[in-house]
């Protein structure tokens, strides 16, 4: 490809210089016309680099030398955390031989990001059970590319988050039945921190992203003053008590493919203030077909392991449409008959008739609930996590029947009666 200069001229590199600048490099001393560039400036300090000059000398940098000051404070202090670590009630289990990345280059005096472009060991070849060497070039990066689902957060087949070529993953979920939520979400890793609403009347559940914020719980406790004429002072007596929750989430659609799933989404939690369903009427006596009852709704929550499978009833829903929130501007009427297509046809999504409306791609909710018991309420009893222990013959709990598995973190926050 020609490079638009003569690769052999000695004013070659002014053809990029006139434009950005060349600070004074010539080691004549000689004044340079050219004396802004930052860029020029920060290569000074990496190359030993005459500006008139065919060749380049590459200069030694502070960690090129295995045995320099600069590299042995970097391990003297990676050996300190290590003992910090173990001082401090951890153990340090430390890679084996055939594990060990440093030295990371195919020849072990290679040192540091100045031979990243060298041959690097293969990180994976005892178990691989092949040659460790002559892996790639910047092993590291090429790594980290083709096992990036493992690593980065866009990957579907990873935490799903959207992406340069993906649409977010759980965005792209709709009002899931029991059985497909168990199959398209996974509630161990399909987001960083579970997130969903379970209607226990329809067994619907209603996954979003976890960008809960504000999260605030009031457990109040109902006491009623009782005066005595000739007291001065009032006697309490205990009614109860209540817990009650509020958070707020954010709703975004990063593509277009999510946006209407995410209405859904959001158009069924909003309906969870009305009722559930209503009972069977009479079919044989129409006029009872009008008076049949109304169902309320009864829902379960999950917001990471501190509010697990936790039941409650929604008293408030707020939904807010912030200031500057993008809005799809196709209307569904012409969504209803066309393709959504975007930049005059350059972009094309098939098959999503019906897909499309002007609707913000961005919604804020904000909820109000009062939280029920999963056990008889107690002191030192559940209040977080997902279990409650049982009750015995004789009505008190048994501090060795939990309702789980064990060595779990929720169970172990309990507090034991005997």
């Amino acid at each position: 490809m020609p490079l638009g200069y003569d690769s052999k001229d000695v004013n070659r590199y002014r053809k990029y210089g006139d434009n950005v600048g060349i600070i004074p490099l010539r080691k004549d001393g000689n004044q340079s016309a050219y004396t802004n560039s930052d860029i020029l400036s920060i290569y000074k300090v990496y190359l030993d680099t005459d500006i008139e000059s065919d060749t380049s000398n590459k200069q030694s940098t502070k960690f090129t030398d295995k045995n320099s000051d600069a590299v042995k404070n970097v391990e003297d202090n990676l050996k300190q955390v290590i003992d910090n670590i173990k001082q401090s009630g951890y153990s340090y289990i430390p890679l084996s031989d055939n594990d060990l990345i440093n030295p990371q280059f195919s020849n072990p005096s290679f040192i540091g990001m100045d031979y990243i472009s060298q041959l690097t060991k293969n990180p994976d070849s005892q178990k691989q059970k092949v040659n460790p060497f002559n892996y790639n070039n910047g092993g590291y990066l090429t790594k980290f590319k083709f096992d990036k689902r493992k690593q980065l957060l866009d990957d579907p087949k990873g935490k799903g988050f959207s992406g340069a070529k993906y649409s977010d993953k759980i965005n792209e979920l709709t009002v899931l039945s029991g059985n497909n939520f168990e199959k398209k979400y996974s509630k161990e890793d399909s987001d960083l921190i579970k997130f969903y609403f379970h209607d226990l009347v329809n067994d619907k559940y209603i996954p979003f992203r976890a960008t809960v914020t504000g999260l605030n719980e009031n457990l109040n406790a109902d006491w009623t003053a009782i005066e005595y004429i000739g007291r001065a002072d009032k006697l309490q007596s205990y009614k109860g008590f209540s817990r009650t929750l509020s958070f707020k989430f954010n709703v975004v659609a990063n593509s277009i493919k999510e946006l209407l799933p995410m209405w859904q989404r959001i158009n069924y939690l909003v309906g969870l203030t009305k009722p559930a369903n209503y009972t069977s009427g009479d079919t044989n006596n129409p006029s009872n077909i009008y008076s049949r009852f109304i169902i309320p709704p009864l829902v379960k929550f999950t917001i990471g392991d501190i509010y697990k499978n936790q039941p409650g009833v929604i008293r408030s829903i707020g939904l807010n449409i912030p200031e500057n929130c993008v809005w799809e501007t196709v209307s569904e009427e012409t969504s209803a008959k066309f393709d959504w297509s975007y930049l005059n046809g350059r972009i094309q999504w098939a098959d999503s008739i019906g897909k499309v409306a002007q609707f913000p791609r961005e919604c804020e909710l904000v909820l109000s609930m009062d939280l029920l018991e999963k056990e008889r309420p107690i002191v030192g009893g559940n209040n977080f996590g997902d279990y409650a222990r049982k009750l015995d013959n004789t009505g008190d709990y048994d501090d060795d029947l939990f309702a789980g598995q064990k060595n779990l973190f929720s169970r172990d926050i309990l507090t034991r009666q005997d």
